[in-house]
């Protein structure tokens, strides 16, 4: 992508629409905890599935990392996907970035779709959980299919877990050395006993 910010930071632009949930918390942890020592952040979001999310855009930005909001749905849509993937495309071009990280199924197949097209070549990817599980015959085989061709624009496929490592190398014929696992870090104190019985069920 680029060689770096003018200060000589690494500049990491993150995509995400599932703002809600785990992949929620994950991003906000990772875009504050990332050292701005070291990198210059972009985050690419959108706040359509949960509107509740730009409070947090709010707080990213009094933060200094630059936000960029670009309308996302999670039901396939084509019209509302095309235009997502040109303005995807058109903000890719306009930016100079070394790495370029996509969250979950939507953003990752619009995100990398639009970095290939705007040829943008360091591209990794989270799945946080894959599309095609939990599915069944030609919708499963589908959104499989979608992920294969993904890989073909993935220089790093980051997955949380041995077993998902496993799943992407037998469903989608990963190869081992596009796979690496990156467990999620638990804050214990969050989840520190109770003081008493009591506390416990209150």
């Amino acid at each position: 992508m680029g060689a770096g910010t003018r200060d000589g930071r690494i500049h990491v632009v993150e995509m995400l629409d599932a703002t809600d949930g785990g992949t929620r918390t994950h991003l906000l942890q990772m875009l504050y905890g990332l050292d701005s020592r070291r990198f210059r952040l972009t985050f690419i979001t959108s706040c359509e599935r949960n509107p509740v999310f730009r409070e947090d855009v709010a707080r990213l930005r009094t933060a200094g990392i630059a936000v960029i909001e670009i309308p996302i749905v999670r039901p396939v849509s084509p019209l509302r996907d095309a235009r997502a993937l040109w303005q995807l495309f058109r903000t890719l071009r306009g930016i100079e970035c070394d790495i370029l990280h996509t969250h979950a199924s939507k953003s990752g197949l619009l995100g990398r779709l639009a970095a290939r097209l705007a040829g943008r070549g360091a591209v990794v990817h989270t799945p946080h959980a894959f599309y095609f599980q939990g599915k069944r015959g030609a919708s499963r085989w589908f959104f499989r299919a979608l992920e294969k061709a993904a890989l073909r624009w993935t220089a790093r496929l980051i997955l949380l877990s041995p077993m998902q490592a496993e799943l992407a190398q037998r469903e989608l014929g990963a190869p081992e050395a596009l796979c690496a696992v990156i467990e999620n870090g638990v804050d214990a104190d969050l989840f520190s006993p109770a003081e008493s019985p009591a506390e416990a069920r209150r």
